[in-house]
């Protein structure tokens, strides 16, 4: 839930006229409708219900127009907690899935941005840097971010897999390597038998220890990517509507 304050003194009507004072605020049940926007120069107030079919996108959301000209605005919008969530989730996929956590990371992105073009198509054009432009711009951070994350994992691993098929065929020709060492240890060439023999043990023992070393490496940030981005966001969530409530 996001509340929003701001005032606007075209919108007092706390001194009507000398027999009419009102001190309490009228509420309004959302922005569907152009004719309760209390943002628009001229206005008039539905005096009758309203109906409409429910859509994912709507807006649920209350106005309180205070006798002063204050306006209060209270809306959900769940569905950025949701898509940033999802898009934590994506971490948790195997590591040979790299293209769903991509394919899942940019599917919430655009999915939060299409959904807030519409919401600021009916919000209210407000002069101040509202609430509103705060949530959405860190939702998107956090979302950016995650992708980001994930281009970087898919780069690091595609690197460690050309890495292993280097090291895969090599081993496919140490045999050879072997043979061909045996061969000249009997034409008594020693210098050209150990180059062979250290160029074995080097792939052998430094390439595999380089390739996990790697792999265990993209795990651990990994883990920590996992843990560290939602605590960022949930102190962002407390510290926002410590504010804003």
């Amino acid at each position: 839930m996001l509340r929003q304050t701001w005032h606007d003194e075209r919108l007092n009507y706390e001194k009507l006229s000398e027999n009419m004072n009102i001190h309490v605020p009228i509420l309004l049940d959302g922005f569907d409708d152009a004719e309760i926007r209390p943002w628009l120069p001229d206005i008039y107030f539905a005096n009758q219900a309203t109906s409409g079919r429910y859509s994912y996108d709507k807006d649920y959301s209350l106005i309180q127009l205070f006798p002063d000209g204050t306006i209060k605005t209270s809306s959900s919008h769940g569905v950025a907690f949701l898509l940033v969530i999802i898009s934590f989730l994506s971490f948790c996929l195997p590591e040979y899935l790299t293209g769903g956590k991509l394919a899942v990371a940019f599917a919430c992105l655009i999915t939060y941005v299409l959904t807030m073009q519409n919401y600021w198509s009916k919000s209210g054009k407000v002069v101040n840097y509202s609430y509103m432009e705060i949530w959405t711009g860190v939702h998107l951070l956090f979302l950016f971010l995650n992708v980001i994350v994930l281009l970087i994992f898919a780069w690091r691993m595609s690197h460690v897999l050309y890495q292993n098929q280097g090291y895969m065929f090599l081993e496919s020709k140490l045999p050879y390597i072997d043979a061909a060492s045996d061969e000249l240890e009997k034409d008594d060439s020693k210098d050209s038998s150990a180059l062979h023999e250290f160029t074995r043990r080097q792939w052998r023992s430094t390439g595999k220890k380089q390739s996990i070393f790697l792999n265990d490496r993209i795990r651990r940030m990994g883990v920590v990517l996992e843990i560290i981005l939602p605590i960022f966001y949930v102190i962002f969530l407390m510290t926002f509507w410590s504010v804003t409530y």
